[in-house]
């Protein structure tokens, strides 16, 4: 659970140090589409799976808890594939999301 915990505030923390987080007078400038935002979005998600990846190569495997990484990357992949398919796909249709696998404990 640490790590995980880790990991979410390195991802916001890496997310929050690109992201503009635009006061009005800033909108004005230069306000970024919906698309851009969520290309960037599709970024940081792609380096927070290298963090994942990072932290499973790091993890004890002899500890009392263990985060179910593939779980966790699966989730992840369901989430930037249902972003990649929204800049791709027309947006009049409404699909079904599938729900979330992992439990992270």
């Amino acid at each position: 659970m640490k790590v995980f915990l880790h990991l979410l505030v390195l991802g916001a923390v890496g997310f929050g140090s690109t992201a503009t987080l635009a006061s009005p007078t800033d909108q004005t400038v230069h306000a970024e589409t919906e698309d851009e935002v969520l290309a960037r979005v599709l970024h940081e998600l792609e380096a927070i799976d290298h963090l994942i990846v990072d932290a499973s190569n790091r993890a004890d495997e002899g500890a009392v808890s263990q985060l179910d990484y593939p779980a966790l990357r699966h989730d992840l992949r369901t989430i930037r594939l249902g972003i990649e398919e929204f800049l791709l796909v027309p947006r009049n249709r409404i699909r079904a999301i599938p729900p979330l696998r992992g439990v992270y404990r």
